[in-house]
Formats: C-alpha cells, sequence, structure tokens
C-alpha cells in the first residue's frame, strides 16, 4: 500500500468529494456496467470523484486499488480529505466535468471515483475521494 498527496480547490472539493455524484451525471462518459460497479463499490455512501491532470500522469499510473490518498486544500495548509484508492478510470470529458477548476494546465487526463466511509472515503474506480 502507498500514500499519495493531491491537492485541491474548494471549488472542487464541493463538487465531487463533499458530495454524492450521481450516476446520471457519469452516464454521457463512463458505459453502463461501470456505472454499476462505482454504485456497487460506493454503497449507501454514494460515489464521491476526483479528478488528475496530465502533468500528473506517473502517479495515476503507479496508483493501485487500496493506496491511501491524502488532500490538501489549496490555502488550509493540511489535510482536508483522506480516501483509499478502490478503482481508477481514465477518462478526459468526465474529469473536466467533475473537476472544472484547473489549477495550472490545459487539460485533464484522468478522473478518478472514491467512496465515503466512516470520517473518511475510499477511492473507487474512477479516482474519487470524500471527506
Amino acid at each position: 500500500m502507498s500514500l499519495y498527496f493531491v491537492p485541491a480547490n474548494r471549488q472542487n472539493l464541493e463538487l465531487s468529494i463533499e458530495q454524492d455524484v450521481p450516476p446520471e451525471r457519469l452516464a454521457p462518459f463512463v458505459p453502463d456496467d461501470v456505472i454499476r460497479e462505482l454504485q456497487d463499490r460506493a454503497g449507501m455512501e454514494g460515489i464521491r470523484c476526483w479528478a488528475m491532470t496530465p502533468t500528473k500522469r506517473s502517479i495515476f499510473d503507479a496508483m493501485q486499488p487500496g493506496d491511501i490518498v491524502l488532500m490538501s486544500e489549496k490555502g488550509t495548509r493540511r489535510f482536508t480529505h483522506c480516501a483509499q484508492v478502490t478503482f481508477k478510470l481514465e477518462n478526459k470529458a468526465l474529469g473536466d466535468t467533475l473537476w472544472p477548476i484547473r489549477p495550472r494546465g490545459p487539460s485533464r487526463c484522468s478522473p478518478r471515483v472514491s467512496e465515503k466511509g466512516r470520517g473518511r472515503s475510499r477511492v473507487l474506480p474512477s479516482g474519487v475521494s470524500a471527506k
């Protein structure tokens, strides 16, 4: 198991980490069977997701289910969210939709999904995280 540190901004956290991502929001970008798998893994807590920029490609490639992700909200100087990777999915259009505020760089490369669980989140198939 590995530990990763991920920067985040308030707007993106509000869109897909601090609240569920409805399956309907994923539908235009993700096949039905993947959405069902995400829902199964998320359970009652709902789907939580985040995205990464292309410059973080090597980190995305190295992440595996079970890895822990600590998110630091910009300006807080502390870790504000924790997630466990359960699934990865690469889809630029979904990443742009889930986290539209980009720190820098022209485009998104890989979104992730996670689920919330008892004070921390578990990252699901497509790179998501929660508090």
